[in-house]
């Protein structure tokens, strides 16, 4: 699993979502990232190139999010990730992350 960490933001970057319209950015991201990042107590900063999103992983209303088991590699063992919708706002720098 990779990812970047910046003080306790667990970071994800996704350089290309799946689709996008006027005022937002739909992805997949990983559930490995969301049960690390709740683990290690951190937030998720999910970032694409129109902007990015907070999540905290501890929250309740990740249950009701739509979750796609999708086949890779191994057809024995999809891979289970969260559809999310990113608002396309303006990018804050890296150090306004590093100490909250």
């Amino acid at each position: 699993m990779q990812y970047t960490t910046l003080g306790n933001f667990l970071v994800v970057d996704i350089h290309k979502p799946m689709s996008s319209t006027d005022t937002y950015d739909f992805c997949r991201v990983r559930k490995d990232y969301f049960d690390y990042a709740k683990k290690k107590s951190y937030f998720l900063l999910i970032r694409t190139p129109n902007g990015e999103r907070v999540i905290m992983p501890k929250d309740k209303s990740i249950k009701r999010w739509k979750k796609v088991k999708e086949v890779f590699l191994f057809p024995d063992n999809p891979m289970v990730l969260y559809e999310l919708c990113i608002p396309k706002c303006e990018k804050k720098p890296d150090e306004y992350y590093q100490f909250h």
